[in-house]
């Protein structure tokens, strides 16, 4: 067992009242850098490698496995002669690959891209990213991940692909995908867009785990790479962040800040009833 999961199983559970230990108090800090030319995916890695506490040699096996993993996924494609424009046959053909050459069994729920690579199993979040990797550096046009609450597909053109299936592929128009699950949280396509989402992914992993300071400044580095509207996973996070560390009148502007944003994120307002019952306003 990791230091980062001994110390997850021992954290109380949400509203704690326990006296916050000296390492909670210190001011967040993170001085890791995403850089523009290193691709989201081994940077993601690299840093949830950090938050898992592996060693450095671990890590870079696994970024290697998965700079391979997608070299080899644009090289098929290649040889398949893809129209860029052609975005539906793309996904049908990406997913066809991506379930024949890599050994990966689709899960509910994979937290990080790190604990995918190294153990080839995929969730929808994890299992997009590869795809939009490898069609990012094909030229396909209209390549996009779009998170919904819980889940992520992947866009290109009008057409998405839902991962959670193995053997038959849901492409289907976009639109539908929009209507089916709702309220859109992110698109992401562009590089800034993908280190916000780095930045946002890997701190719900290190605030569960209990690396609360380090969560919040990653937090802070995602809402300065943050694009067009606010985000109101952000806040929700940020919300998680703050109650963890007993600073509730700080988790439940939050936890408010994310409801204004996105009033159906019941966990959110379930986190916030708690606290109002226990910490009424004035």
């Amino acid at each position: 067992m990791s230091p980062i999961e001994k110390e997850a199983r021992e954290h109380e559970p949400f509203p704690s009242t326990m006296p916050l230990a000296e390492e909670t108090k210190k001011p967040a800090q993170f001085s890791i850098r995403f850089e523009s030319k290193v691709s989201a995916g081994e940077e993601r890695i690299r840093l949830e490698g950090k938050m898992l506490g592996w060693e450095p040699e671990k890590i870079e096996q696994t970024v290697k496995k998965y700079r391979e993993q997608v070299q080899d996924f644009v090289r098929v494609m290649k040889e398949k002669g893809i129209d860029p424009e052609d975005g539906e046959t793309f996904l049908r053909e990406a997913h066809l690959y991506f379930y024949s050459s890599v050994p990966n069994q689709i899960l509910d729920t994979q937290e990080t891209l790190a604990d995918a690579t190294d153990s080839g199993q995929y969730d929808c979040d994890t299992s997009a990213l590869v795809i939009f990797e490898a069609g990012k550096a094909l030229g396909i046009n209209g390549m996009e991940l779009v998170e919904f609450e819980g889940h992520v597909i992947v866009k290109a053109g009008t057409y998405a692909l839902e991962t959670g299936n193995r053997e038959v592929p849901i492409v289907r128009d976009a639109e539908e995908f929009d209507r089916q699950y709702g309220k859109v949280y992110g698109r992401y396509s562009t590089q800034e867009d993908l280190i916000f989402l780095n930045y946002l992914t890997v701190a719900k992993v290190a605030i569960k785990y209990g690396r609360v300071t380090e969560g919040l400044g990653m937090l802070d580095n995602a809402s300065r790479h943050m694009q067009n509207e606010p985000n109101p996973k952000l806040y929700h996070f940020y919300g998680e962040a703050y109650n963890k560390l007993g600073e509730f009148d700080k988790a439940i502007s939050n936890y408010e800040k994310a409801l204004d944003l996105e009033p159906g994120m019941s966990l959110t307002r379930d986190r916030l009833r708690i606290l109002l019952d226990l910490y009424p306003k004035s």
